[in-house]
């Protein structure tokens, strides 16, 4: 276990994504985009623009052979943890709601395909995508046909994968310094795969103070996962 002193509080939310061969895949990477994929995605905008609360806001898909990681992060002040962390959740429950407009949705849209043609500028980045993509995928599409796919997306298609992806369970995790944490409140600090982050449904206690393992959510929690250590998993 190695502790060391941290400033701040580091805020992350995230749930099952899609697999490299999920026919959506297209689909949810223009949802990424517009929930935190730039400076002008939402969470960018909400958390940082408007209200200054943090340095980074931001999203990522992460694609494997038979599943996927989506997260959202976000680095504030202790003492902003609680406003930001509602935050990330308003957004990420309106998207999923099906609150993503024409015009967000477009210009995530015109991203995603002008980001795929500048990489090509980097001989290196070529060589990667290639390698990647037939190792992984088992195929190449060329640049052409990821920009089709792409524009084929419809606003109707992105709503369909943020609902069936974002209303999955969630996993969140607060880590920072545990005399800011301790009194965070108790609606699911990790709320594990299947509990939801609602109040009503729990969570457990475990980013702060977790010497209070008398806490029947702490304790249920220690029980089902043994490998926990509930000093290492803050550092103070």
């Amino acid at each position: 276990m190695q502790r060391k002193k941290t400033e701040q509080a580091h805020i992350v939310v995230g749930t099952n994504g899609l697999s490299r061969s999920d026919p959506e895949r297209f689909a949810f990477l223009i949802v990424n985009t517009a929930l935190g994929g730039g400076m002008s995605s939402r969470l960018f905008q909400e958390i940082r623009e408007k209200r200054g609360l943090a340095y980074t806001a931001y999203s990522f898909h992460s694609q494997f052979a038979e599943i996927g990681l989506f997260s959202a992060y976000a680095g504030t002040t202790p003492g902003k943890a609680r406003e930001v962390l509602g935050l990330m959740r308003a957004q990420i429950e309106a998207v999923r709601d099906g609150d993503l407009n024409e015009e967000e949705f477009e210009r995530a849209k015109g991203h995603v395909k002008g980001s795929t043609v500048l990489s090509l500028e980097d001989p290196g980045g070529r060589m990667s995508r290639l390698g990647k993509s037939e190792i992984a995928n088992g195929e190449i599409l060329t640049v052409d046909e990821i920009l089709r796919r792409v524009e084929r997306v419809s606003l109707d298609d992105a709503r369909r994968i943020a609902h069936r992806v974002l209303s999955q369970p969630m996993t969140l995790t607060v880590l920072g310094p545990a005399d800011h944490l301790r009194n965070f409140p108790r609606d699911g600090i990790v709320a594990f795969r299947e509990r939801q982050w609602t109040p009503e449904r729990g969570g457990a206690f475990l980013a702060g103070d977790l010497s209070h393992l008398d806490d029947p959510a702490v304790a249920e929690a220690f029980e089902r996962f043994p490998s926990l250590d509930g000093k290492a998993t803050v550092e103070p």
